[in-house]
């Protein structure tokens, strides 16, 4: 993640946090799509029960990268974590905590502005910003830990939500920044609407040709009203999705989680970065709360050469939000540099 406009959030909580759209599905329901593993039905005797070998099986069911909730004992303090690794004679699992910060001065993170990192001790719980300690922070500030699986939840609510409902507001909302500077955010809805009153912008691992983007929705599905990829090139934002919200879904739609993948039109560079921009408002969107669960992204490490098909007067034809960015070639509908100055000349 690499920018957000606003989300709803309580640290070291990192529920309806845009940290959530990383990784595939975490749910396959409508609603908040809060996560659960099977153990955390059991109760003391239950999980006695089960003995090293028992807590070994469940614990092969994480994979290295998951998300999950390391929680004190109490159950009052939880910490985000992805899972390193899994041993499984003994059931135990290494984490990687995600970082959390702070002001220098010790307060609260809670909008763009200077930053350090400090971390919590999940067994003597506490509060934040108060027990995020800057000692408890390595050189390197990676955090590592071997946990028993009894001590891991799931992390849900998994999806990132606005920190508003509705709107569109006219005010200025500031936030974010304890899991990182790149949460931090200070947004006023009215300053971009229309078309949009939020959004978030991620990173891929790897630059690609993009064919396809796919969206998971749990909530306030079709609430997203463009999709914009980075030319790093140059810098600059192109389209490759624009159209109205999508509020004439079906009552049995909007009561089922929803997967989306509209048709885009398909670059002729390379990228990595890419942005949603939603519309959250009651007026022309949803005024209902808006979930996103996932984000994947389809694309191709090269194209065919481009070429326009005969007869083709104007890129408008062919779908393509920009002119500048896209054209369509004769057989899969590719995009390039090409075909558009073959056709301005």
């Amino acid at each position: 993640m690499t920018a957000v406009s606003s989300f709803w959030g309580n640290p070291p909580s990192a529920q309806y946090h845009p940290l959530q759209l990383v990784g595939g599905a975490d749910c396959s329901d409508a609603g908040e799509c809060n996560v659960a593993f099977a153990w955390e039905e059991m109760d003391e005797g239950e999980r006695a029960a089960q003995g090293e070998e028992g807590a070994a099986e469940l614990a092969s069911l994480l994979a290295v990268g998951q998300r999950v909730a390391h929680r004190s004992h109490a159950g009052a303090l939880s910490l985000l974590a992805r899972v390193t690794g899994v041993n499984s004679p003994k059931g135990h699992v290494s984490l990687e905590y995600f970082p959390l910060y702070k002001r220098p001065d010790g307060s609260a993170a809670d909008g763009p502005g200077p930053l350090r990192q400090c971390h919590m001790d999940v067994r003597a719980d506490g509060s934040y910003p108060e027990q995020c300690l800057f000692a408890l922070v390595p050189p390197s500030g990676v955090l590592n830990a071997t946990v028993p699986l009894w001590e891991l939840a799931g992390p849900g609510p998994a999806v990132w939500s606005p920190v508003s409902q509705g709107g569109p507001h006219n005010r200025t909302v500031r936030g974010g920044g304890a899991f990182g500077p790149e949460f931090a955010f200070e947004w006023n809805q009215a300053d971009h609407y229309p078309p949009h009153t939020e959004f978030v912008e991620f990173t891929i691992a790897t630059a690609v040709f993009v064919m396809q983007v796919e969206v998971g929705m749990p909530r306030g599905m079709g609430h997203i009203v463009s999709i914009k990829l980075r030319d790093p090139a140059g810098g600059r934002w192109y389209s490759l999705y624009a159209g109205a919200p999508l509020t004439g879904l079906s009552a049995s739609e909007t009561r089922r989680y929803w997967r989306w993948a509209p048709d885009v039109c398909r670059p002729h560079f390379k990228s990595a970065q890419l942005r949603l921009e939603v519309d959250t408002s009651s007026a022309t969107g949803f005024g209902d709360w808006t979930y996103i669960d996932y984000v994947q992204v389809f694309g191709s490490a090269s194209i065919q050469d481009a070429a326009l098909p005969s007869g083709t007067t104007g890129t408008r034809a062919c779908g393509c939000a920009l002119c500048d960015l896209c054209v369509c070639g004769a057989r899969e509908g590719m995009c390039g540099r090409e075909a558009l100055s073959a056709e301005s000349g």
